[in-house]
Parts: structure tokens; C-alpha cells; sequence
């Protein structure tokens, strides 16, 4: 129905990332793609719904899989941004999107026909991105994203690094 009851809390970002690295270990570990994190060590803790955070990141590492050849890397990084919002950022080395396709790349159902199935062969519905616009949002953070073809695409995302001041 599209209804999501989220449950906001102050929870560890280690803990939080690297439970969703562990749980797609195997999975790169077949494809032969490398993953890192790097987390300020100054940063502890974010504000949202952890299961928010844990289906978005995994998503956009689920994307960076599949568009990344085996032997490229992909890299989750946290930091502080601007106004009490810290910054997650999903990096892979892969084939990238055209310039002309970044624009409509968060509407439901958008895909990019000039890199499926590129690297490996791929699935999908083309929901993945905007789900995770409507979850981050949901949370009072934005997403966006970088991107070169042949070079690959960063994506990013803000939540809160506190609760809102009552």
C-alpha cells in the first residue's frame, strides 16, 4: 500500500555498515569485487530508522555490484556534512552512467539500457533508486549522485546525525 512505519533512533554507523557488508561478503567475494569502508573515527552515531539505512545502503551496494567488473573496487564512506547531517556515500569503479541518463535516474522504472548487463548479466526493475529517494527523504536527508561513464558512480545520501531539537 506504500505505507512504512518508520521508527527513528540513534544507532551505530560501524555497526550498521558493517552488518550490511557482511551480510553481501559472499557475494563479492564471487564476483571478485573488493570492498572498504571508511568512517571517520569522529563519527558514531546517525538519527533515522536503522532498517531504513540498512535497505538503502544495501541497495546502492547491490547497484555498485553489479555494475562494477571483478577486480575494481567499491567503497561505503561516512562523514560529516553541513547543518547536523552526516554524509553516506556508496563509490564503485565501474562502467558508469551517460550524462544524459543521471537526470531521470531516480523516477520509478528508470533504467539505463546502455550499461545492463555490461559487466554481468543483470535483473531488476528499475525501483531500487526510487525507493531509496522515498526512504531517505522519509528520514529528512536527501540523496544524489555522481557519475562518468567508464569511470563510475557515487552515490549519496544525508541523515541526520542527531534528533531534532524539541
Amino acid at each position: 500500500a506504500g505505507r512504512i512505519d518508520y521508527a527513528a533512533t540513534l544507532f551505530d554507523i560501524r555497526s550498521e555498515i558493517g552488518g550490511v557488508l557482511a551480510s553481501l561478503n559472499a557475494w563479492a567475494k564471487e564476483i571478485e569485487v573488493g570492498v572498504s569502508s571508511h568512517i571517520l573515527p569522529e563519527l558514531e552515531q546517525a538519527y533515522a530508522d536503522p532498517r531504513v539505512f540498512r535497505r538503502v545502503l544495501g541497495n546502492l551496494l547491490s547497484n555498485a555490484f553489479k555494475f562494477t567488473p571483478s577486480g575494481a573496487a567499491v567503497t561505503v564512506r561516512a562523514y560529516r556534512g553541513e547543518n547536523g547531517y552526516l554524509v553516506f556515500a556508496v563509490s564503485d569503479t565501474g562502467v558508469g552512467i551517460p550524462k544524459e541518463r543521471l537526470p531521470g535516474l531516480f523516477a520509478k522504472f528508470s533504467q539505463v539500457p546502455e550499461t545492463k548487463n555490461k559487466v554481468r548479466p543483470t535483473s531488476g526493475s528499475g525501483l531500487g533508486l526510487a525507493l531509496c529517494k522515498r526512504l531517505v527523504e522519509a528520514q529528512g536527508g536527501k540523496i544524489w549522485l555522481q557519475s562518468e561513464l567508464f569511470k563510475g558512480t557515487d552515490v549519496f545520501f544525508t541523515l541526520p546525525e542527531k534528533p531534532p531539537a524539541s
